[in-house]
């Protein structure tokens, strides 16, 4: 069984201080990836590979793929 857990960006992730102002859909994003499934999140992805400091800031939780890009473009 899989144990969900908030994630820990949630209160200084980017997209929702900088890109998110709709509360509504904010409220979608953070269900969907924030309070259930942290690691289909592309922010966290990026952050948890790189650090907080590699995330673009108009990086989306869903652009999956973007995220794969910076990914492969940063060296190890």
């Amino acid at each position: 069984m899989t144990v969900l857990s908030t994630c820990e960006l949630l209160d200084r992730c980017s997209f929702f201080i900088h890109e998110m102002r709709i509360e509504s859909i904010a409220h979608r994003f953070k269900e969907r990836y924030c309070h259930s499934c942290k690691e289909a999140c592309a922010i966290y992805m990026v952050y948890s590979s790189c650090g907080l400091t590699k995330v673009p800031l108009d990086l989306y939780p869903n652009e999956y793929d973007r995220a794969l890009d910076i990914l492969s473009k940063i060296p190890r």
